[in-house]
């Protein structure tokens, strides 16, 4: 009598990581016309404002992604790399950007608005598509967010504003994956940027 053996077959899926290097940079505009007037239609003259960073934090990140803590001076951020592991349902990196609206010059301090947010396309995608006024772009399967909360629930808009004193205005990046990770193969961008405008308001 012969013996049948069944065999029991492992199928193993390995996934490389995703890469991914992003460049966040702030600009900032000097007031350079009268921004409103006072009773009397008297123009109110050297208004400054000076947006820059003080910060940046890695707020959170899924079990197994990896990380890197972000270089900064204060109008830009770099340095920024994630590792996001297929190994978890959903992988991804939360950053915390924080600002200041400060002076250096003589004047009327006055509010920073955030007035428009420009992209650099990450090498490594195929094909990108951005959304919400710049500050969001999937490219292939990764997706960038700037957002104005830590759930990243609220995109970055130009109702966004640094207001000036001494409280500390706040700008979230996330990356994570706009597709599910066990269908994607090992992939890389490198080099994506946002770039940050404010006027004064």
């Amino acid at each position: 009598m012969r013996r049948r053996y069944r065999k029991n077959y492992k199928i193993y899926i390995i996934l490389a990581l995703v890469v991914v290097t992003t460049t966040f940079t702030i600009g900032y505009s000097e007031v350079t016309k009268v921004l409103r007037t006072n009773i009397g239609n008297t123009t109110i003259k050297n208004v400054n404002h000076e947006v820059h960073v003080t910060s940046v934090s890695v707020l959170e990140k899924s079990t197994n992604s990896t990380c890197s803590n972000a270089s900064f001076t204060a109008t830009s951020v770099s340095g920024i790399s994630a590792t996001l592991s297929a190994k978890d349902t959903t992988p991804y990196c939360i950053y915390r950007i924080q600002m200041f609206n400060g002076y250096t010059n003589s004047g009327l301090w006055v509010d920073s608005k955030l007035s428009s947010i420009s992209q650099t396309n990450p090498s490594g995608a195929t094909t990108c598509t951005s959304s919400n006024n710049n500050a969001t772009l999937v490219c292939d399967s990764i997706r960038y967010r700037l957002c104005e909360d830590s759930s990243c629930s609220t995109p970055l808009s130009t109702n966004f504003y640094v207001n000036k004193g001494s409280t500390a205005a706040y700008v979230y990046l996330k990356v994570d994956l706009a597709s599910n990770p066990n269908t994607l193969d090992g992939f890389s961008q490198l080099g994506y940027g946002f770039n940050l405008t404010f006027t004064g308001y």
